[in-house]
């Protein structure tokens, strides 16, 4: 056949257009194909390395061969868009980490209908832990993933359906002298009316009323009204202070238990310019300046920064809570040097805050890096903040699972002077395992609301400001 080669990408539609477009090879006459033999193929099996780079150069160099499973795939991201990540089974584990020998090899399994669609229906919708049988298909590229692609009359097909959990996550209400923070990404939520909206509040009473609560990617203007009034309906008055919206109409909400926290004042006029900003930033104040500068405003979401003296039994104490959303980690390089500006710009606020009379810092939200990346470790250096994190195994660490991978994006940091309090920090999971079908569009369950899990801690005051502290001991 004679065409043109072109490496198609389903996002973008820049190959071809159609439901025939899955080919990489754009044919310009129809009456040059020639058929020239018949016969079997034998797949080839999928076998890939562990090292991210060398995953990399195994896949890209059997892009478009047959290829199969030598046996069952395990499933370390669940059915997502009509695919699920899996990890041949032989390698005897049921969850990737990063940093571990197995990162790379997670790929996807999908049929070759258009969303995955197996004979005109949706494909099996499976959660974290199930495990697949698929036959053999090629090796295609599609949404920045590589996708083993079942063909018709041969879908993948399910061995093991993990269940559902017996109960959805809780968290115990606070006794004594103590408050709970937790962090939520709710995935763009910017319609009052989606099934969302009852699975955040579900979420939020399944907490008990955290004291402190971060939400990200937030329509404050659309949202804030009606939660703010379910949860009062529920019996938790919370008052909240916000961002600016980025670009796309989301921002940042920090809400406080207004009958917990008292002598509220709070600030977004934290900001700073950077090199490597973007147009995303356009409605921020600063944009002018910083432009003409040559720069952009560092933060398209900027830090809410509150204090709030907190009742601790017949004891109060003021307390500083930072509300953050970092920049994405789409965009490679500049993404990540802007990350690791911000990182450094929110330590030296922290610094500032010490330095200045405000002991007890916590500073929480969707940093959009790992506990150990570059962003994290500019916010550890002055040595005034350490991750809840670390007081998990590594095997329980992580909020977000992308590609196959599970990982942390979602943190809770605290100052020394907080770090004694901590009396137990985890990730709710009740998401990132969880496939966005049906469940995203069910209102009577927590599950799948957004793409992250909720992360919380409980800190309980010790016997005197400085006296008995909790055995708890972590660092990055």
């Amino acid at each position: 056949m004679t065409g043109i080669v072109q490496e198609f990408d389903e996002y973008e539609q820049a190959g071809c257009l159609g439901p025939e477009c899955m080919t990489q090879l754009a044919v310009v006459d129809l009456n040059s194909l020639l058929l020239v033999g018949s016969g079997s193929v034998a797949p080839t099996l999928l076998d890939p390395p562990g090292p991210p780079a060398a995953a990399q150069a195994y896949f890209e160099s059997r892009e478009g061969m047959l290829v199969s499973l030598p046996v069952t795939g395990t499933v370390v991201g669940p059915t997502s868009f009509g695919t699920v990540t899996v990890i041949p089974g032989d390698e005897g584990v049921t969850r990737v980490f990063r940093n571990t020998p197995y990162e790379g090899m997670p790929f996807g399994v999908r049929h070759y209908e258009r969303f995955g669609e197996i004979g005109g229906v949706d494909p099996p919708n499976l959660l974290t832990g199930s495990v697949i049988e698929p036959a053999a298909g090629p090796l295609a590229f599609s949404y920045g993933s590589y996708l083993l692609t079942t063909q018709a009359g041969m879908p993948w097909t399910v061995i093991t359906a993990a269940p559902l959990p017996a109960e959805e996550p809780t968290w115990p209400a606070p006794s004594g002298p103590a408050f709970t923070v937790v962090t939520f990404n709710t995935e763009n939520f910017d319609n009052p009316a989606e099934p969302k909206m009852d699975k955040l509040v579900r979420t939020i009473i399944n907490t008990n009323g955290p004291t402190f609560l971060a939400l990200e990617e937030v329509d404050v203007a659309a949202i804030m009204g009606t939660l703010l009034a379910r949860l009062n309906n529920a019996g938790y008055a919370y008052g909240y202070a916000n961002s600016a919206p980025d670009a796309g109409g989301h921002g940042i909400a920090l809400l406080w238990r207004a009958d917990r926290v008292t002598q509220v004042s709070w600030s977004i006029d934290y900001q700073g310019c950077s090199p490597v900003g973007s147009t995303s930033s356009t409605s921020d104040p600063l944009w002018e300046y910083c432009r003409s500068l040559g720069e952009y405003p560092l933060f398209s979401r900027r830090p809410v920064v509150l204090t709030g003296t907190v009742a601790l039994g017949d004891q109060s104490r003021p307390v500083v809570v930072l509300a953050n959303h970092f920049k994405s980690k789409l965009g490679g390089a500049p993404s990540d040097q802007r990350r690791l500006e911000q990182g450094q710009f929110v330590a030296a606020l922290v610094d500032s805050l010490i330095a200045n009379g405000s002991p007890r810092v916590v500073v929480m939200g969707d940093l959009n890096d790992y506990e150990d990346s570059p962003p994290l470790q500019a916010l550890y250096a002055g040595g005034h903040l350490t991750s809840t994190w670390y007081t998990l195994p590594a095997e329980a660490r992580y909020s977000y699972i992308f590609r196959g991978v599970s990982q942390v994006l979602d943190h809770v940091l605290v100052s020394p002077a907080l770090a004694g309090w901590l009396q137990a920090f985890a990730p709710l999971h009740s998401n990132a395992d969880f496939p966005y079908l049906p469940y995203t569009y069910q209102s009577s369950n927590v599950w799948h609301a957004s793409d992250h899990d909720p992360v919380i801690g409980t800190f309980v005051y010790p016997a005197g400001e400085y006296g008995v502290y909790l055995p708890v001991l972590f660092r990055p």
